[in-house]
């Protein structure tokens, strides 16, 4: 999967603020929504543009996608297993607590 570039779909340069990222998605929105914009392309890039904001205005998504890209940050990529991410349904909190013996 190609790797999309979240701040140009937006119009904007990585170091946008958080109010920045929600007006730059408000404006394209209403110029994109498909109740507005009839032609062919305006839901595809509707969509795209969503999915830039949606990733952009969630700190958590935006530090994955800043580090690895819309890829992991779409996927929840997690980085580090012992931060709260990793392997699903796997609970590293003890895992150093257990000692030698507790595997």
């Amino acid at each position: 999967m190609a790797q999309k570039d979240y701040y140009s779909i937006l119009g904007l340069s990585p170091q946008a603020t958080p109010e920045q990222i929600k007006s730059a998605y408000k404006k394209l929105a209403k110029q994109w929504h498909p109740d507005v914009n009839k032609t062919p392309e305006a839901t595809e890039k509707f969509k795209e543009i969503s999915e830039a904001y949606s990733t952009l205005s969630n700190p958590e998504k935006k530090q994955i996608y800043d580090q690895y890209g819309s890829d992991a940050a779409n996927q929840g990529f997690a980085g580090n297993p012992f931060e709260g991410g990793g392997a699903p349904g796997f609970d590293f909190s003890d895992f150093f607590t257990q000692g030698a013996g507790g595997f």
